[in-house]
């Protein structure tokens, strides 16, 4: 009931034109910018998590004099989107190979997901200034778009993932019938 009165009250406090980021003015932020430090190279640390998130989508490059992400992000299956974070992980051929010096490069749990969340905002529900152009497959697509977590769910042949949409935490059961975008973390490095 309390997750229905929430839903019901950010409804009505957005006014949603086209495919356009709409934010309440009457909820605080969950995932403020100075809540990230910018690490200038296509990464960014979250100061709360202590993990370090690349900027752009997979498929993606980051823009530095823009501080923006080119391209489309690459939508794929969930098999495919875990063979893809190894391959980054491990392949010095591939093409983000230890992507800003970081070996660690992995598809982050729900949790994770979550903890970006921007829950004042839909159309994306994260912070665009921390993750730009997120949302452009779904504005290419016919507006949604979607974010895959490594988290299966553990009754079910099915995974967790993030509706950039409306910022709800949803899960799919037909792992071979949806592609979905990713987005890699890293947890921080002590040496």
């Amino acid at each position: 009931m309390r997750y229905l009165l929430v839903t019901l009250s950010l409804s009505m406090c957005f006014t949603v034109q086209a495919i356009e980021q709409a934010c309440s003015q009457t909820i605080e932020r969950s995932s403020p910018s100075v809540g990230f430090i910018d690490n200038k190279d296509g990464t960014v640390t979250d100061r709360a998590t202590q993990l370090t998130w690349m900027r752009c989508s997979i498929g993606q490059t980051f823009n530095a004099q823009t501080s923006s992400c080119d391209g489309m992000p690459t939508a794929m299956y969930w098999q495919d989107a875990l063979k893809t974070a190894e391959k980054i992980r491990t392949s010095p051929s591939h093409a983000i190979y230890q992507y800003a010096g970081i070996k660690n490069w992995r598809l982050p749990n729900i949790k994770e997901l979550n903890s970006i969340r921007e829950v004042a905002c839909v159309n994306p529900a994260v912070n665009q200034t921390v993750f730009p152009n997120i949302f452009a497959i779904a504005e290419a697509e016919g507006g949604y778009a979607y974010v895959w977590s490594a988290t299966p769910l553990a009754s079910e042949a099915g995974v967790m993932y993030l509706d950039l949409n409306g910022g709800s935490l949803a899960s799919t059961f037909g792992l071979e019938d949806y592609e979905r975008q990713i987005l890699l973390v890293a947890d921080k490095v002590t040496e």
